[in-house]
């Protein structure tokens, strides 16, 4: 009887814990799908949203009061129907909405999920993009005192945005897209020109090269639009290397190369001619 007795006791034990051990995994399974009791399950707050827009494209900024993926859906009706997401946990947000169409309303809402899966999101949202040509002035909503460093940062960028295509619509308005051309006093360009060189041929060459938003030999001060000079410095050979690279199969294949020098050879020359119409 009492071996019987101590068998019984082995089985009811042997019981009891393999009971013990699937409420576990039971408990254990449950947590790792729907979250413990007292778990975040607050979503992100969202707030500050800002856009930014040109003709053909927004930049929607927005931020959260803790680290969160966000996403945009827009279009132009509430229905939206396109989407840009982006994928690291922040809590300052920027998102470029692409190939807009100019002088179109169009509907956005921001939607940010944090690390715990909870999503927040923000009522309909309006834009209206430029028309074709115009720029926004960019203006500061808040003090820059107030303002965080990403706030600060894309709102530089903004201005940034600005000032380039004001500069290109200014140019695209001067005759031939090249500003102050009859102040060339060349007819065409028959010399190799180098850093340190001097002549009134360094000043039509910076002109040509101010002609373009992305050749320019500086935007404000000295060798801007404006003010030119006779003088071959640094500015003036890093804004050739531009131009040579910006033509480089009229100007660089040739001789086989593929980053410009910053020498005026007998390509670029041709090239520079050819813009001067001569």
């Amino acid at each position: 009887m009492g071996k019987i007795k101590i068998g019984v006791l082995f089985t009811i034990c042997f019981v009891v814990m393999g009971l013990l051990s699937i409420n576990a995994a039971y408990a254990g399974y449950g947590g790792s799908q729907g979250g413990s009791a007292g778990g975040d399950s607050t979503v992100p707050t969202i707030s500050n949203i800002n856009a930014a827009v040109s003709a053909e494209e927004a930049t929607i900024t927005w931020t959260t009061n803790e680290s969160s993926i966000s996403w945009v859906v827009y279009g132009t009706t509430t229905a939206y129907g396109l989407e840009v997401k982006t994928t690291s946990y922040i809590t300052s947000h920027s998102s470029i909405l692409p190939n807009l169409t100019p002088s179109t309303i169009y509907h956005y809402s921001v939607k940010s999920k944090d690390s715990a899966g909870n999503i927040g999101s923000y009522v309909d949202q309006t834009l209206t993009t430029l028309a074709e040509g115009e720029v926004e002035i960019p203006v500061f909503e808040k003090p820059i005192s107030e303002m965080t460093i990403p706030e600060f940062q894309a709102k530089i960028a903004e201005i940034s945005a600005a000032v380039k295509k004001l500069q290109t619509q200014l140019l695209a308005q001067l005759k031939g897209g090249i500003p102050n051309i009859a102040n060339c006093t060349i007819t065409s360009f028959t010399r190799n020109l180098k850093q340190g060189d001097i002549g009134d041929d360094i000043k039509c060459l910076q002109i040509i090269l101010n002609s373009s938003t992305d050749t320019q030999v500086a935007t404000i001060g000295v060798g801007s639009p404006g003010r030119e000079t006779t003088y071959f410095g640094l500015l003036t050979k890093a804004a050739v290397i531009k131009f040579q690279e910006k033509y480089a199969s009229e100007v660089l294949a040739s001789w086989g190369l593929t980053k410009g020098t910053g020498l005026v050879g007998s390509t670029t020359r041709a090239k520079l001619n050819a813009l001067l119409g001569k």
